[in-house]
C-alpha cells in the first residue's frame, strides 16, 4: 500500500491515495488553504512505497491573495468544521448503552460481541483521524489574516 505525503512550505501533510495520485486533485485540495498552490510546480519522489509530493509555489501576481472563505465554492475551514455533523465515538456510545442497561443474557452477550468489536474498531479509526488532524494543526504555520479584525 502506497502512502502519499504532500510537502509544502516545510510542512508534511499525509493524504489519501485518491488525492495524492493525481496532480490536479493535489492542487484542488491545497488551493483553499494555500491559494498559490493553484499555479504551483509539483514533483514526486517515490521511495519504499512512500510518495512525497513536493509542491513549490511559483511567483504570481502581486497583491493580497483571497481568503479561503472568498474562494468560489469553498466555505473556508472553520465554516466547514461548523457544518460537520457531530457525534460521540462509537466505542463510548456502546459503553454507555451497556452500562445503563440491565444485565444481559449469554445469548445477548454473544450478539453484542460483534457490535462491540465493530464499535471499538470505528472508535480507534476516529481516534487516529483526530490525532492526524491535531498533528496537522500543530504543524501548521501561522498565517496573517487577510483583513484587520475589528477590535484589535
Amino acid at each position: 500500500m502506497t502512502t502519499y505525503n504532500i510537502l509544502i512550505e516545510g510542512q508534511t501533510i499525509p493524504v489519501s491515495e485518491d488525492i495524492g495520485a493525481n496532480d490536479a486533485t493535489v492542487k484542488a485540495a491545497l488551493t483553499p488553504f494555500y491559494p498559490d498552490a493553484a499555479n504551483a510546480m509539483i514533483t514526486r519522489v517515490e521511495k519504499d512505497d512512500v510518495v512525497t509530493i513536493n509542491v513549490v509555489k511559483r511567483a504570481g501576481t502581486k497583491g493580497l491573495a483571497p481568503a479561503p472563505a472568498q474562494i468560489a465554492g469553498h466555505p473556508g475551514p472553520l465554516a466547514y468544521l461548523d457544518t460537520c455533523p457531530s457525534h460521540k465515538n462509537p466505542a463510548i456510545e456502546m459503553y454507555e448503552q451497556i452500562y445503563t442497561s440491565p444485565a444481559f443474557s449469554p445469548e445477548e452477550l454473544l450478539i453484542l460481541d460483534a457490535r462491540l468489536q465493530a464499535a471499538i474498531e470505528e472508535g480507534v479509526a476516529q481516534g487516529r483521524m483526530l490525532e492526524a488532524a491535531l498533528t496537522r494543526l500543530n504543524d501548521a504555520r501561522p498565517q496573517p489574516a487577510p483583513a484587520v479584525i475589528i477590535g484589535f
